[in-house]
C-alpha cells in the first residue's frame, strides 16, 4: 500500500484503467487494464495498491506553493483542447473539432 502524506504527491506510471465510477477495469483473463505509457498523480489521499503493471515513478514529492504576489507560467505538453472539447467557438462540438 501506498501512502502519499499532506502536501505531498506521488507519480504512478501505466496506471490502471477505471470506468465512470472509478472501478478498476479488467480483461476477460481476469487481469487489470492498464493506460500504457501514461502518467498519474496521486494527492494525499487513504493508502492506495499498485496494481501489477504499475509502477511508482515519484514518491512523495512536497508540493511546491507560490506567494500570493508571484505568478506561475503553465506549458502544455499536449493538446488538451479536443480532450476537454474546448473551442473558441462554443457553437462547435466536439465531433468537429
Amino acid at each position: 500500500m501506498v501512502t502519499v502524506p499532506p502536501h505531498h504527491y506521488c507519480t504512478v506510471a501505466n496506471p490502471v484503467s477505471r470506468d465512470a465510477q472509478g472501478s478498476v477495469l479488467f480483461d476477460i483473463t481476469g487481469q487489470v487494464q492498464l493506460c500504457l505509457a501514461d502518467l498519474e498523480i496521486q494527492l494525499a489521499q487513504d493508502p492506495f495498491p499498485l496494481y501489477p503493471g504499475e509502477m511508482l515513478e515519484k514518491f512523495s514529492v512536497y508540493l511546491r506553493a507560490s506567494s500570493s504576489k508571484s505568478s506561475l507560467r503553465a506549458l502544455s505538453a499536449s493538446d488538451w483542447s479536443k480532450i476537454f472539447c474546448l473551442s473558441s467557438r462554443p457553437w462547435a462540438s466536439c465531433s468537429s473539432l
